[in-house]
């Protein structure tokens, strides 16, 4: 039986380990078919173990290794098998091309370029291009145009023509984006990838990534994009139902199908149902008894975050829906680029190539206007556990504030921090008795001393070094709008004591702090 393995994006491990391989060698086919070809997927959906397996194939280097494709369907394809091993290859990432400055940026592409000059090359002459760039002494002009003088440097050291892979080329461009210099990295990239399509010496380029380039620049090529709509090479990334049901059958699985759709199913490439590989693997790997689907997910992309928080004005009504397992209609573009953000909706066209929604194949995939959903449970609670984690951060800075607003008997103050809370933009709870208690133990926190029936809430608080108060908040939950307005129209004025106690009153987004 095949190992279920994860976290292993070279193709070469993963056979050599005995790993679980779902077959997706034809894709070389796909390569072999265009000059120029830029894959548009999401994380998660095998692009770097495909563009590892791509390597292991062309690589005159990797000869050795030929034995790794014996089994696999490429073999079948005599003409496919005429390419192995047969060209020099360039195979780079630019994932840790990161900074939160264009010159920050530029440094991490030379040491990127200069590792990989060290592991594949001798040292080349003083007086040759490649000297600078070996040596990490490049300026501008000669990073840009690194790929031409390695491709020139392989042909003239082989005699055959070059493949160049490039892996998630547009984290630079992320970077950028969020950083505020989006005009400087996508420029960078435009010359990098021009230094490679107009090297006459290059035989096939493939680049990687979640979003197309600039497509307004004349030299970009439309036809260059394979994407989510694309009618070829769709089930190349991503896993199809047949490879799923075959792979839950040699796990002892396939009874759970329909829920394993559910939870990592639900995408829709070219109106084909395709499922998420890389969370899969990690709930099969992991699960001893396969009986709990849900699976530690992290999204870090800052978009992401600051869409559904900062602002999540922009898309309440949109999300709401979504959340509600309802679908919205929005126009998508297909050849999105992070520019495109500048205009609201494309944040939609953004969540489909990060796989955080997809379309729902009632409508033609090739029109404009798409139906639109949350693929599947595990992007819903991806979608949920951001949307607390923000609303529990704000929760807690706003702490101080309160407490302070409480023993210097400022209730107006009091209440309107606890209205803002409960009437922020998108709440991510129920309006119910253990969302305000927990609100309360939130918003205490370490002051809080004891809770009563979970509806007296005691509190400690030191003024200074020699004087501290108690002081209790009774949490008074109505049912009804009108209990609500008649219990603050009845309540008695306080009277004159040295005791702190607070009533809150609230009715769902309604509350009232008076002190009893």
């Amino acid at each position: 039986m095949k190992n279920i393995l994860i976290n292993i994006n070279d193709f070469k491990k993963l056979i050599d380990r005995n790993g679980y391989y779902i077959d997706k060698t034809l894709l070389i086919n796909d390569v072999l078919d265009k000059k120029i070809t830029f894959y548009i997927r999401p994380n998660g959906f095998g692009k770097t173990i495909n563009m590892s397996m791509l390597y292991y194939f062309f690589s005159l280097n990797e000869k050795e290794n030929a034995y790794l494709f014996h089994d696999l369907k490429i073999a079948q394809d005599k003409n496919a098998m005429l390419h192995q091993n047969k060209y020099p290859v360039i195979f780079i990432s630019l994932k840790q091309m990161k900074g939160n400055s264009f010159e920050k940026q530029l440094i991490h592409f030379q040491t990127i370029i200069k590792q990989w000059l060290h592991e594949n090359i001798k040292e080349p002459n003083q007086n040759e291009p490649l000297y600078n760039l070996y040596h990490g002494q490049a300026d501008y002009n000669l990073l840009s145009n690194a790929f031409f003088y390695i491709m020139n440097y392989l042909k003239n050291l082989y005699h055959q023509n070059v493949i160049v892979l490039i892996d998630d080329y547009d984290s630079p461009l992320y970077h950028g984006f969020i950083n505020h210099f989006n005009s400087d990295a996508n420029q960078f990239i435009i010359d990098l990838v021009h230094s490679i399509v107009d090297n006459p010496v290059l035989f096939r380029a493939v680049f990687t990534g979640q979003t197309s380039l600039k497509k307004e620049h004349k030299l970009i090529n439309t036809e260059w994009f394979n994407t989510v709509f694309s009618n070829t090479a769709y089930q190349t990334f991503g896993f199809s139902k047949s490879e799923i049901q075959n792979l839950l059958v040699s796990t002892h699985q396939i009874n759970n199908l329909d829920l394993i759709t559910k939870y990592f199913g639900g995408y829709i490439f070219n109106d084909e149902l395709i499922y998420h590989p890389q969370w899969l693997m990690q709930y099969l790997s992991s699960q001893s008894d396969n009986e709990n689907f849900e699976i530690d997910i992290n999204n870090d992309d800052q978009i992401f975050i600051d869409l559904l928080t900062k602002q999540s004005f922009l898309i309440e009504t949109e999300l709401n829906k979504l959340l509600s397992n309802q679908t919205i209609t929005k126009k998508v573009n297909k050849d999105f680029c992070y520019s495109d953000l500048s205009i609201y909706n494309n944040y939609f066209s953004y969540l489909i190539n990060c796989g955080l929604l997809t379309n729902d194949n009632s409508a033609n995939h090739y029109l404009p206007i798409q139906h639109l959903k949350l693929p599947n449970l595990t992007v819903k609670k991806l979608y949920l556990n951001t949307l607390y984690s923000w609303y529990e951060n704000y929760i807690l800075k706003q702490r101080n504030k309160f407490v302070d607003a409480l023993f210097n008997h400022q209730t107006k103050n009091a209440q309107q921090i606890i209205s803002d809370i409960i009437n922020a933009p998108i709440t991510p709870m129920q309006y119910n008795n253990k969302y305000y208690q927990n609100l309360l133990k939130l918003l205490l926190g370490p002051l809080m001393q004891s809770i009563v029936n979970e509806t007296t809430y005691i509190i400690y608080y030191r003024l200074n070094k020699y004087e501290s108060k108690l002081a209790s908040i009774n949490l008074n939950i109505c049912s009804k709008r009108e209990s609500f307005f008649k219990t603050i129209k009845e309540r008695q004025p306080k009277l004159p004591n040295d005791q702190l106690n607070f009533e809150l009153l609230v009715y769902q987004n309604n509350c009232f702090i008076s002190e009893r």
